[in-house]
């Protein structure tokens, strides 16, 4: 995804990655909503300097370009420096991640932007928008849909 990204950009943009590097954290109870496939703690660990190969070998790595904040969403996203989003891909993976990434940057996502992730994570938070559409590859949701947010997000548990 990052190669296709780095090939139709035409205004020299910044790539902002957050990630732990360690795994997922630890499960609170809104994990086990949806398909309760939500994982374990330290789960998909995996480096920076893997993160970087992996990019390197399909030719889109460019440390001029890409910002990485080595951490936890709730520690990196509200802080990080970007001010427009025009393309969001969230993988969270589990509620938490994805509530404190969404809350974090949601509010600098830009009209007429692309915010992607995975179904079930975006799911248990989609009450935090008033509406939002999704890309999703997988064939649990059916792919590319639209969802809507009839709750409001003070009302969700957190």
């Amino acid at each position: 995804m990052m190669r296709i990204l780095m090939d139709f950009d035409t205004c020299d943009r910044k790539f902002y990655v957050f990630d732990s590097f360690v795994g997922l954290p630890s499960l609170v109870p809104q994990d086990q909503s949806g398909s309760g496939l939500a994982g374990t703690k330290g789960q998909y660990a995996a480096t920076q300097e893997k993160f970087e190969k992996n990019l390197k070998g399909v030719s889109a790595w460019n440390d001029s370009i890409i910002v990485i904040s080595k951490g936890w969403f709730n520690e990196t996203c509200a802080i990080s420096p970007v001010s427009k989003i025009s393309f969001l891909r969230l993988d969270g993976d589990l509620f938490v991640s994805t509530w404190d990434a969404l809350s974090a940057l949601y509010d600098r996502v830009v009209p007429s932007s692309i915010s992607t992730s995975h179904c079930d994570s975006f799911a248990r938070v989609s009450a935090i928008l008033p509406t939002a559409s999704v890309s999703c590859p997988s064939k649990r949701c059916g792919g590319r849909r639209g969802l809507k947010a009839e709750q409001n997000a003070n009302d969700l548990e957190t």
